[in-house]
């Protein structure tokens, strides 16, 4: 999905936001990420945004990884999982801009229970996960 240097800008990106893991409270050293679904956030498709936000909300996992739109002229809203050294599963709504100067931001984050990080976890394959 990603070439080695858009993992790296990710990984750095993520790190520069987060600071330290929302689970466990410590450095993000030896957690991962995945991102795992992509939906244009603009005026146009506010429906379609909607039922983004609304599917992560429910734990929808299937219907979240359905979402798989980009557009490089639009802002983009991205549903990431973060992977704690504690086990924890992490869920992370990040707004990602599409003007050049402006930075993503974290909308929102949920520590997934045991039951909802697992079944999100069920759906994301072993090499989509990248390290922190």
């Amino acid at each position: 999905m990603f070439s080695k240097k858009q993992e790296d800008a990710t990984a750095a990106e993520l790190r520069r936001m987060l600071k330290v893991c929302p689970a466990c409270g410590a450095n993000l050293n030896n957690h991962s990420y995945a991102i795992f679904a992509v939906t244009v956030a603009s005026g146009e498709r506010k429906k379609e945004l909607l039922e983004f936000f609304q599917a992560l909300k429910a734990h929808d996992w299937r219907k979240v990884r359905q979402f798989e739109d980009f557009d490089p002229l639009h802002n983009a809203a991205e549903a990431f999982a973060l992977k704690c050294v504690s086990g924890s599963l992490v869920l992370l709504m990040v707004r990602s801009p599409f003007e050049l100067y402006d930075a993503s931001n974290i909308m929102d984050f949920e520590v997934l229970d045991g039951e909802s990080g697992k079944e999100l976890s069920a759906l994301i394959e072993a090499d989509e996960w990248r390290m922190l």
